[in-house]
């Protein structure tokens, strides 16, 4: 179903800024601040993206470990939150109110209510009344889509207050890269040093990291192999979706079993960081 649009301010201020507009759909409540800019992002992605998947499910476990027993502080963004999957899941573990970000207004329009707010906004815009403001930033599987993690993650640390924390999830192992990181506008899957090397660059610093994934290592191998005799725009539903309850059932036996084995492993297929902005 479109979206309402309701226009917000007068031309003459629409002459110096984009306009903001508020898109009601899907009972979310959507901002826009920034016009819409190229993403790479597979927008077919989203119909498979939700809170009972199994790969939301075993991040967002390895993001608490990650995070520690401690409440994290507020003001809370996610940027690059698409259809605001974790957004809820973090809001609803933690009791806490979260707006997002992103750049892909379809995205936004799936998004479901939560407490915060939802903005249409790139954050190279870098809005003065934001500088500094956040006291946490989450930023899941969006870094590895950039062709200039630097620049954005400076971006990212304008918005950051000094001490504030910056927790990043991201794809792992280069040799992991297939055809499925090809159709969801992966540029790369990261090493733990390159990801230390371009936050030190945004004067960030990594405070610690978990991987996860042992087990799916086979997995994305076998991903990798089937993908190359596959047609391109499959790749999304057969890289991301289980094709049966069966397949989804083992995958998820796996998951528990590596939780239970494995709480910290030395290596996996994506890893969770938390970084810190220098006072």
């Amino acid at each position: 179903m479109p979206g309402v649009i309701e226009e917000r301010g007068s031309k003459t201020a629409a002459e110096a800024a984009p306009r903001e507009r508020v898109i009601s759909s899907n009972g979310s409540e959507i901002i826009e601040l920034s016009p819409p800019v190229a993403y790479a992002m597979a927008n077919e992605w989203y119909q498979f993206a939700s809170a009972i998947h199994f790969f939301f499910q075993w991040r967002f476990a390895v993001m608490q470990q990650v995070l520690g027993p401690d409440s994290f502080a507020e003001p809370v963004l996610e940027v690059g939150c698409g259809n605001a999957v974790a957004r809820g899941q973090i809001e609803d573990h933690y009791g806490c109110t979260v707006d997002g970000c992103d750049v892909n207004p379809e995205a936004l329009r799936q998004a479901e209510r939560g407490r915060g707010k939802l903005y249409l906004y790139d954050i190279h815009q870098r809005r003065p009344e934001w500088r500094d403001h956040f006291a946490t930033i989450f930023l899941l599987d969006t870094l590895e889509h950039i062709g200039e993690p630097e620049r954005f993650l400076e971006s990212i640390a304008y918005h950051l207050r000094p001490g504030g924390r910056l927790l990043i999830t991201v794809p792992a192992l280069p040799m992991l890269f297939s055809r499925y990181d090809e159709a969801d506008g992966h540029v790369k899957r990261y090493r733990v040093g390159v990801l230390r090397q371009e936050l030190a660059a945004a004067g960030l610093t990594l405070e610690r990291h978990s991987f996860w994934g042992l087990s799916m290592i086979p997995v994305l191998l076998a991903r990798k192999l089937i993908l190359r005799f596959l047609p391109r725009e499959r790749a999304i539903e057969v890289g991301f979706q289980p094709p049966s309850r069966l397949v989804d059932g083992v995958l998820r036996g796996l998951m528990h079993a590596e939780r239970c084995l494995w709480s910290r492993p030395i290596i996996g297929t994506s890893f969770v960081a938390l970084a810190r902005k220098g006072v």
